[in-house]
């Protein structure tokens, strides 16, 4: 008989009329406590400007265009992350050195940038390689396998995460420059962040960008909409 749910162990709270899991299987919020490490907190306000991350020169360019354009992908860093290159290298293509604000903005990942233990030292086979040839910026929000602690080297968890993009400073870490390539850390306020950038992404964000007005009112010259980002 076909489950609702794909987790067999996953069960809806008694309120909400759901069948309590089986008591010799662990439910996955208890396994997510053993397996994750509490989200660290970020850095001020956990905002981020786009100028910040591109220069404010490129991001003018996008408001005179009147669209922002930006590459998405997640769940990349398995194996060798051959797939990961490939992927990395079509989207590369994207990229014109006349095309100005049409170029991508950047490149989102939505975590889960690396699998498995010693995530420290695979940053360099597993990211900084395949995206070698990706000319953008690229920005991340950690997903449950970046934050995986199940081996002393993993600890603190989100540890390798944030040595590779919630750095204080850009700087080309050892992983990329052991392998000849020069890519910088990204400064991001934290593992979860709240960007600041042209134009709505969705109805959602519009709404969500209401509501903090109505608490924090903006100068009406502002004509920016701030996206929330969450994995």
């Amino acid at each position: 008989m076909p489950t609702r749910y794909a987790t067999p162990t996953y069960h809806l709270p008694p309120l909400c009329g759901g069948v309590p899991a089986a008591a010799s299987h662990k439910q996955l919020v208890d396994w997510s406590k053993e397996q994750l490490g509490s989200i660290p907190p970020p850095s001020g306000d956990g905002n981020i400007d786009l100028g910040d991350i591109i220069g404010g020169g490129d991001v003018q360019e996008i408001e005179q265009l009147g669209e922002i354009r930006f590459h998405v992908l997640d769940d990349s860093g398995a194996g060798h992350a051959d797939e990961a290159e490939e992927i990395a290298n079509e989207m590369a293509t994207d990229f014109k050195p006349s095309a100005g604000g049409l170029n991508p903005a950047f490149l989102f990942h939505l975590g889960d940038v690396l699998y498995g233990p010693g995530k420290a030292d695979h940053y360099g086979e597993r990211f900084y390689r395949p995206y070698s040839h990706y000319p953008g910026k690229i920005i991340a929000i950690a997903g449950n396998h970046d934050g995986e602690a199940k081996t002393p080297a993993d600890k603190p968890s989100l540890s390798a995460f944030r040595a590779n993009f919630c750095t204080t400073q850009a700087v080309i870490p050892q992983q990329a420059a052991g392998s000849g390539i020069y890519r910088q850390t990204m400064t991001l306020p934290g593992v979860c962040w709240c960007l600041d950038a042209p134009f709505a992404l969705s109805s959602e964000i519009r709404q969500d960008q209401r509501l903090r007005s109505r608490r924090f009112p903006q100068p009406a010259s502002r004509a920016k909409e701030r996206a929330d980002t969450l994995h």
